[in-house]
Order: structure tokens, then sequence, then C-alpha cells
């Protein structure tokens, strides 16, 4: 009783100082101290939580080659030269503009992973919009649901994919064809609501004589060309790794390795750009696996099965989806996405359902993702601060319908 009452009173302080962030500080150092004190308790048995890490170190290993790559991609100018390019291509119609940066913000996270989004576009779009004088939060909120409802499509979107992909048994390939129609049905519908949302917001015009030519953004036009050479290898290099049986991670890492030879070659990267690659995720995943391991150890997780409505597969794929995204909205999607997915580890159908909980549901607190966090976080440091109440008020109207239809996606895909 007393080890069952420890591990959940520090599963919901290490949630709520992760919220709170007093004094501004990481993540990672709650998700670390709560772990810390679970073992040195000796609470959480130590052989578990290395067996919860070790089943996803592939995925760990991809999502840190991906950051790297991001990483040294912003370096080239691509996110600057991507977001000018937008704004001039909507040739001063406030509602283009706004299509062209969601559309944008939607690419960058199926290729290079949500993180990307959150940390290398959201300051550079946040920068254009305020240049042009146009109304910060509709961009804000923008990217930060894109960056978790546009991660639906590949493998290496979001790290929730990379972690149950081993359970649904599928390669790259397959993943992608069975998430595609669900993925254009969330973006769609997401778009369209928050057109709705913010039209008062949204200009109908902007000066676009504001705006540099999209080349100013690219001080070394090879580099750059080389950048987006090794991003295409890397997403085909995965598909045909995972068709071979082989890591992709070795991919990502590998592309990583290639595009920092050449940036060190053309002395366009030093040791300095390694602090603009978000590592605090790795400290703040390994202890949120300690935790993990602590509620799965209560037998919690082993009950969830049973909570499914018999009867009626639909009606159960529905309750997967949904309580998957509560859940995430409570102790964030990564955990939710270990707990349920290992509860559900006998029905693999039911994981995708899993992924679009985890994925497109976690919009609604600022601790639901660690993606919408880091757009928070980037949104403050450039002076625009988003209320809790705020997100929780539109991911209440928003995310219901977006979860609907990721439902309906997968439900004609399955």
């Amino acid at each position: 009783m007393a080890s069952t009452l420890l591990i959940l009173s520090v599963a919901g302080t290490v949630i709520a100082l992760v919220l709170v962030r007093p004094r501004g500080w990481h993540e990672a150092w709650w998700t670390c101290a709560g772990a810390a004190i679970l073992l040195l308790s000796r609470v959480v048995d130590l052989r578990r939580a290395m067996a919860i890490a070790a089943s996803s170190v592939d995925a760990l290993l991809f999502l840190l080659g991906l950051l790297f790559l991001a990483a040294l991609v912003e370096r080239s100018g691509f996110f600057g030269w991507a977001a000018l390019g937008c704004a001039r291509m909507a040739k001063g119609n406030g509602h283009a503009l706004y299509r062209n940066v969601f559309l944008l913000g939607a690419l960058v996270t199926a290729v290079l992973s949500l993180d990307s989004t959150a940390v290398m576009l959201t300051p550079i779009v946040l920068a254009l919009v305020t240049t042009l004088r146009v109304p910060v939060r509709p961009y804000v909120f923008a990217c930060a649901f894109v960056a978790n409802t546009g991660s639906l499509l590949l493998p290496m979107s979001n790290l929730t994919n990379l972690l149950v992909l081993h359970g649904l048994g599928v390669s790259f390939g397959a993943f992608a064809l069975r998430m595609v129609a669900p993925q254009l049905l969330v973006l769609a519908a997401n778009y369209a609501a928050f057109r709705l949302w913010f039209r008062a917001e949204l200009p109908v015009r902007y000066d676009a004589r504001a705006l540099p030519d999209p080349t100013t953004a690219v001080r070394d036009p090879s580099f750059f060309r080389s950048s987006c050479a090794v991003v295409a290898l890397v997403c085909v290099g995965s598909f045909i790794a995972s068709a071979a049986r082989l890591p992709p991670a070795w991919i990502a890492l590998g592309g990583a390795g290639l595009l920092a030879g050449i940036g060190i070659a053309k002395a366009r990267i030093g040791l300095a750009w390694l602090r603009e690659v978000p590592l605090g995720v790795f400290p703040f995943v390994l202890g949120l696996f300690v935790i993990v391991a602590g509620v799965d150890q209560l037998g919690l997780v082993d009950r969830m099965g049973t909570w499914l409505p018999r009867g009626s597969p639909a009606l159960a794929a529905l309750t997967v989806a949904g309580g998957s995204a509560v859940l995430s909205n409570l102790m964030n999607n990564l955990p939710a996405a270990l707990l349920v997915s290992r509860a559900l580890r006998a029905a693999p159908s039911a994981l995708w359902y899993v992924l679009a909980g985890t994925n497109v549901g976690p919009c609604s607190t600022t601790f639901g993702s660690l993606a919408t966090l880091l757009v928070l976080t980037r949104a403050r440091a450039s002076g625009f601060e988003v209320r809790a109440r705020d997100l929780l008020w539109v991911g209440l109207a928003v995310t219901p319908l977006l979860l609907l239809v990721a439902w309906g996606g997968l439900a004609m895909r399955l």
C-alpha cells in the first residue's frame, strides 16, 4: 500500500511540476527527480524500467538523428527561406498566408518530426508575422496544433509513432499508406476549424512589401542544396531500411553525420550549433520510462483492456482513441502511448487508434505533448504568452472533432 501511494504521489507531483515549470526549469529535471526517488526507494524494479527503455532504444536513436538533422537544416537557412516563400506566395492575402504557414508546419512535422516544428519553425514564423504586423495568436495556435495533428503520416513524425510501430508489426511504407487518408482528413478539419475560430483575428490583407526575398535567408546556396538532398535521402533511406528490416535509426544518424561533415567542410557550423538541438527531450523521456514502469507495476495497465465495450468494434476503437487522448492530456502523450499500447499488446489493430489519441488528442493542456510545451515556450520567448485556460478552451472545442475525423479515417482504412 505504501509503495502504491508513493508511486501515485510521485507521478502526480511530476506532472504538476512539468506543467507549472517553477523557476523556468527544464521539464527533464522533474521527471529525472521523480525517477530517482522511485529507484532509490526501491519501489520500482530497475529491471522493469530498463526493459521498457531498451524496447525504445531504436526509436530514441532515430529521434536523436532527426533532431541533429533538423538543427543542421536550420543552419542552412531552410526554415527562414520556406517561411518567407510562404509569405511571398500569399501575395498580401492574409487568409492565404495562414493556409501556407499551416501547410508548411504540416510538411516539417511529417518529414523532420513535430519537435522540429516546435523548436526550429515556430520562432521563425512568429518573427515573420511580427514583421508583417498581423495578429500573432492564430499562428501560435497553428504551430502548437499542427505539430501534433500533422504527426500521423510517417513513423518519424512523432516519437509515439516510433514507440508503437514495433507492436503494429508493419514497415514504414505500410504505416504511411495506412495513415495518409486519416492525416489529410485531420489536417483539413484542423485548418477549417481554425479558420472559423480565428476569423476575427486573421486580416484580409497585409503589406507584402515589407518582405525580403526568400534567398536572403540562405547564406550558402551549396550547403542549402546539400541539406535538401540529405533530408530527401534520409526519408527514402528510412523506408528502404524498414523494408529490409534494418534499424532506420542508423539512416537518420548517418544523414545527420553526412550533413554535419559537409557543414564543417564549408565552415558553416561549429560546436555552437549543438546548443540548438533540444537534447533535453532524452533525460525527460528516460525519467518518464521509470515512472511508467512504476505505474505499470500497479497492475492498472493490465486492466485497461477489460474496460473496452464488447460487441461493437467501432465503439471500442473510438473508446481507445478518446481514452488515449484524455490520458495524454492528463499525463503527457509519451507515457500514455507506452501504457495504453502495453495494455493493448494483444490487440494490434487497436494500436492505430492509440496513435490517433496520442497524436491528435494532446492539444488541450500545455503538458499534453512535449511539442506543445516547446511551442508555447518559444512563443513566450518571443514575447507572446498563451494562457493554459485559453489553450484548454480551444482544445476542448476543436480536439473532439479532430479525434472523430481521425477515427473515421482509420476506420475506413482498417
